[in-house]
């Protein structure tokens, strides 16, 4: 069951990179799966270009017992106990790992029991037919273990696991492998594993790789990056590139003065279409400002530093799992300080923040009580997969939030309401009037609030009108969308989409390519005496 809730924006941005439909929740606990088990917990997800998702998930089974499923937004599914598809007599026994590319490709490791009772490993694809076994040669390697799977939207698989010579000694290693696949068959494999040269200029073997989530990363253009521990005592952990550049070792100073790195242990990387990487790693010395976003060498993000635009709010935590865009933009989950405890985690594209704890199900009244950690995007930021608790759920749901361009710009100015902050009204969507698609939305309101939005063709600027404590910024008709009246709930916001056809002047009107409108939120303010107040208004030209 799909469950729209309201947008969540942020309190104050003027200049902001995106906005965001109403997230929808895609998979929750207790979901009905085709084969008539339901979901338990959610484990992990990917995302693809348009949009569609792959999942993990524990399930209990309708014959009872707990069980484990793989799943997609288009109603595939395998699950534990289930004969392996394009692998007569074999069954799954686990399933561990998943990714999916942005031509529709799905990938997940899974463990099986053969017919003749072997236990065997193999990566398995399209949910059809197994990819590659673990006693599969290619250019005389063996892969006898998969511990993680990544892929780039070209379908070039990074596996994280143990490798082997097929004709020398037994000896495993440790490694990371890009595997080249076409034809439903893997054609070339590139290893690095334990105990390799380092790179160029640097001073140790590879002792160990890191397989942490996100320890690896590999671009669309190729590019890759990786943390490590070298040989020596201690080990001294570190993060390269594929050219062999040195992003960061343990000990030695990092970009903020008087600071060292801390470790790679924790290190994560993205790396978008245009070569770009961006690196999440830690410094030494306090918790409170350890975690640093790094993007091709220079620091753009910091625990503690203020959020851009967001006036009064800063960073307090920063994931360390991050996603870059082909935009170049950041898309992660924080946790911020100024905002109150019971809804200070957010999802933010940029410095604009998309997802918001406290944000109201239209529906049905029910909040987003908890936003989890780790986000997963599109290259280009439109799709964004994040997990979170509603009021009242024992375990997360798997939610999918599209961003959308801001249309318009702002004018005027607002007066502070009872919050101490100035409510600001956007448009988002689309300007072209044929599309349809406009959304209105207010931030930084008052919690638990009425309001509604205007319209005019015109601009006006009239302090205290009424006896209310704003600014009105509208003038000549003006359209009162009284019937897309909202509380702003506990994230004091409102967000409605409107009819092009039909703005509520007297009579109504329909908007004409060519025609600027002015759009600004009204909405009672907790003042002493209660009053009313407006919002810093948008303008916006069609097309």
């Amino acid at each position: 069951m799909l469950s729209h809730l309201s947008l969540p924006l942020s309190l104050l941005l003027l200049t902001s990179v995106a906005f965001a439909q109403a997230p929808v929740v895609v998979l929750s606990p207790g979901d009905l799966l085709p084969n008539g088990d339901t979901v338990r917990i959610i484990w992990a997800a990917e995302i693809a270009a348009g949009g569609e998702w792959i999942a993990r998930v524990d399930t209990n089974r309708a014959t009872g017992g707990i069980g484990g499923a793989v799943l997609t937004s288009e109603g595939n599914l395998m699950a534990i106990g289930d004969d392996v598809p394009g692998l007569p007599g074999a069954t799954i026994q686990s399933l561990t790992h998943i990714a999916r590319d942005d031509q529709g490709r799905t990938y997940c490791q899974m463990s099986v029991r053969l017919v003749n009772g072997a236990m065997r490993s193999l990566l398995h694809s399209n949910f059809t037919s197994p990819l590659l076994d673990q006693d599969d040669e290619i250019n005389g390697i063996l892969i006898p273990e998969i511990n993680d799977i990544e892929v780039n939207s070209s379908g070039t698989l990074l596996v994280n696991g143990r490798f082997m010579e097929a004709t020398h000694t037994p000896t495993q290693y440790r490694g990371i492998a890009a595997l080249q696949v076409s034809g439903g068959a893997v054609t070339s494999v590139v290893v690095l594993v334990d105990g390799s040269v380092p790179p160029p200029g640097q001073f140790a073997p590879i002792h160990t790789f890191w397989t942490g989530e996100d320890n690896y990363v590999l671009g669309d253009a190729g590019g890759l990056a990786w943390a490590a521990n070298l040989s020596g005592s201690p080990a001294t952990t570190v993060a390269y590139d594929l050219a062999g550049n040195l992003l960061l070792k343990g000990g030695t100073p990092s970009p903020i003065p008087g600071r060292l790195w801390a470790t790679a242990v924790n290190a994560s990387f993205d790396i978008n279409a245009s070569g770009s990487l961006l690196m999440a790693a830690d410094i030494d010395g306090s918790i409170s400002d350890d975690e640093l976003y790094v993007l091709d060498g220079v620091v753009v993000r910091r625990e503690g530093d203020p959020v851009p635009g967001q006036a009064g709010l800063s960073f307090r935590i920063l994931d360390r799992v991050v996603n870059l865009s082909d935009g170049g933009d950041l898309i992660h989950w924080a946790v911020l300080n100024g905002l109150p405890n019971s809804s200070n985690a957010v999802v933010m594209m940029g410095d604009q923040i998309l997802v918001r704890e406290g944000a109201t199900l239209t529906s049905t009244g029910e909040t987003i009580a908890e936003l989890t950690s780790t986000t997963r995007a599109t290259a280009d930021g439109r799709w964004i997969l994040f997990k979170g608790w509603l009021a009242g759920d024992a375990s997360s749901r798997l939610m999918l939030v599209e961003s959308k361009p801001v249309v318009g710009a702002a004018y005027c100015s607002a007066e502070p309401n009872s919050t101490g902050q100035f409510a600001l009204t956007c448009a988002y969507g689309s300007d072209v009037v044929q599309e349809a698609n406009v959304r209105l939305s207010c931030t930084a309101m008052p919690a638990n609030t009425f309001g509604y939005f205007l319209a005019s063709r015109t601009q006006g600027n009239v302090l205290f009108p009424g006896g209310s404590a704003g600014r009105l910024c509208l003038g000549g008709a003006i359209a009162r969308f009284v019937s897309l009246a909202q509380n702003s709930g506990v994230g004091g916001i409102m967000d409605v989409a409107i009819d092009l056809t039909s703005i509520p002047v007297s009579p109504p009107t329909a908007v004409l390519p060519g025609e600027t409108w002015n759009f600004q939120a009204w909405f009672r303010d907790f003042g002493s005496p209660p009053t009313s107040n407006f919002a810093q208004p948008t303008s916006v030209t069609f097309q």
